[in-house]
């Protein structure tokens, strides 16, 4: 097992404390980094920073095995909860949060935020069509 902190350290056979501490310490940059890989292309990892949050990434071997998780923002708690489980060689992170195929994708959003895009156009077009109604009578 490997983690490898950016900016930072790569630590070899991290322990849990080592996997905690790099991650609530990765600073408010944009290129912050966490990965904890098991093999080659086996690994979680994370972006972000404990200030406003992180998202998180795992793969299992090939493009098709890579899924990122559709929350943003999740609590550093969370994702140290999820590279810990990943450490010990359990799967339990994969239920705990939302998953998606693919890479996540910074121009593309995730579905939640795209849904909120569809109610509010809805609730628009709605009440454009009530103002018509209501003074065309």
């Amino acid at each position: 097992m490997e983690l490898k902190l950016n900016p930072g350290d790569t630590v070899e056979s991290p322990t849990a404390s080592d996997v905690e501490e790099g991650i609530r310490g990765l600073p408010d940059s944009d290129d912050a980094f966490a990965i904890l890989a098991s093999e080659e292309q086996h690994y979680i990892q994370t972006s972000g920073h404990p200030g406003i949050g992180f998202i998180m990434e795992y793969r299992e071997g090939g493009e098709d095995d890579h899924f990122h998780c559709v929350r943003n923002a999740i609590p550093a708690d969370q994702v140290v909860d999820a590279f810990l489980s990943f450490l010990r060689g359990d799967s339990a992170f994969k239920a705990d949060f939302p998953w998606a195929p693919g890479h996540y994708g910074g121009s593309e959003e995730p579905a939640p935020v795209k849904f909120r895009y569809v109610v509010l156009a809805f609730v628009l077009v709605a009440a454009f069509l009530a103002y018509r109604l209501w003074f065309a009578a």
